[in-house]
């Protein structure tokens, strides 16, 4: 009898958190977690001080001004895994385990030249792809999860950069951000009574972005970088929520809403960056990144039995780095290696707040080789990210009652990259 009262008091409370806080946006408080581009994802994305070709419209605009022809940026994938571990996730001794392959096309784009100073350009990057898809069984207790989430976005805009003077470059680039999210868990717990649960999140936003760079040039081979990445501010928004709650067959709860109100505010960034280049022989760069801390409501409206649905998300100030550097052999193979970071902005996990998001700071390191000529480009390189942090999972106290515990989480994630750009 009592191991029943347990099942209904974690299930009960697990939907309550739900439906006051649905879950949406949770995997976006690490703010890089791969990098885009050719030289930039070889070199752990260091490169806000010596950006130049396609790179250059994420990292820093400014570089356009350096690129010396017409280039063409046709394929830049990633073909890789992603592991995310959650201990007592679901219960006591129920992890949470779920691996992935994931493939993404990440850079696309041209530049043209404009005169012998500057370029424009038209680029295309998805910066960010988490899936997740995963049944558990634990066939002992006749406990059965189901769990799967979609979430990607989708940069893609005009860019244009020059320089002022011999010492000075500024750049400008304009992105519209097309951001999709879907997510569900179904649970079914097969004891007496049978229960039953699921929540099915999709959503979606089209928001707009600009980013502003200035790179200085004060000697021959040294270089200064500094980015503005403006706020996201919303285009268009739109969500729907389903839940499902039962007991013996019975409703406890159910509901649907659509048009809800969703939000995808990413906070305001500036980065700096110093650098050296020695043309045809080496590079090295070193990029801090700080985010500003925001809070909004991400997802909000009623459903059509008067069911509230809100999430509020809170993101703390985080600074990464970003060091790397390159070597090029005979002036032809360019070798690049690099390190990251991506802190957590999540605040730390509260063991009396439910609805406390997952918290992991990860590292990643970068390398690739290629081979360059004055017509094609060509690399293939690795990118490796891991980390471990803190999450809610289940526990029973003295007493035998079921309780919120602290649970260690893990990540990793493994890319194996292809890029190639022509110059013509």
């Amino acid at each position: 009898m009592r191991s029943q009262q347990y099942i209904i008091m974690v299930l009960w409370t697990t939907f309550c958190a739900m439906i006051v806080l649905p879950s949406l946006w949770a995997d976006d408080s690490n703010y890089q977690r791969y990098m885009v581009g050719d030289r930039a994802a070889g070199m752990g994305g260091a490169v806000v001080s010596i950006a130049d070709g396609v790179d250059a419209c994420y990292y820093n605009p400014a570089g356009l001004g350096k690129v010396k022809a017409n280039t063409l940026s046709i394929s830049a994938n990633l073909y890789g895994f992603n592991g995310y571990f959650i201990d007592d996730a679901w219960f006591p001794g129920e992890d949470f385990k779920s691996s992935s392959f994931i493939s993404i096309p990440t850079t696309m784009g041209s530049i043209f030249k404009l005169g012998t100073n500057a370029a424009a350009a038209f680029s295309v990057f998805i910066p960010d792809k988490t899936t997740l898809h995963e049944i558990s069984a634990f066939t002992d207790i006749n406990h059965y999860t189901t769990y799967s989430k979609d979430d990607q976005q989708l940069w893609l805009g005009p860019s244009i950069g020059g320089n002022i003077n011999p010492q000075v470059s500024l750049g400008l680039s304009v992105f519209g951000v097309y951001r999709t999210y879907s997510e569900f868990e179904s649970v079914y717990w097969g004891n007496n009574p049978a229960l039953s649960l699921s929540q099915d999140i999709k959503a979606y936003t089209v928001n707009l972005v600009s980013i502003l760079g200035v790179q200085l040039h004060p000697a021959d081979t040294w270089n200064i970088g500094l980015t503005f990445n403006t706020p996201q501010f919303a285009i268009l928004e739109n969500g729907e929520v389903q839940y499902q709650y039962m007991v013996q067959d019975q409703d406890h709860g159910s509901f649907y809403a659509d048009n809800l109100t969703v939000k995808n505010d990413v906070p305001m960034k500036m980065s700096a960056g110093v650098g050296q280049e020695v043309t045809d022989v080496y590079a090295w760069g070193v990029d801090l990144s700080w985010h500003l801390p925001t809070s909004f409501t991400s997802i909000e409206g009623r459903s059509q039995t008067g069911t509230n649905v809100e999430e509020r998300i809170q993101r703390k100030a985080v600074l990464d780095v970003n060091l790397g550097g390159e070597y090029i052999i005979q002036k032809k193979f360019p070798v690049r290696a690099g390190f990251f970071t991506s802190f957590s902005s999540a605040p730390d996990v509260n063991i009396s707040d439910d609805t406390s998001l997952g918290q992991i700071d990860e590292y990643g390191f970068t390398c690739s080789v290629g081979r360059r000529s004055s017509i094609i480009d060509a690399n293939i390189g690795l990118n490796y990210l891991f980390g471990t942090g803190n999450d809610l999972g289940y526990d029973l106290d003295q007493q035998g009652n079921l309780v919120r515990k602290i649970v260690t989480a893990r990540e990793q994630r493994v890319y194996l990259f292809f890029n190639t750009s022509y110059h013509f």
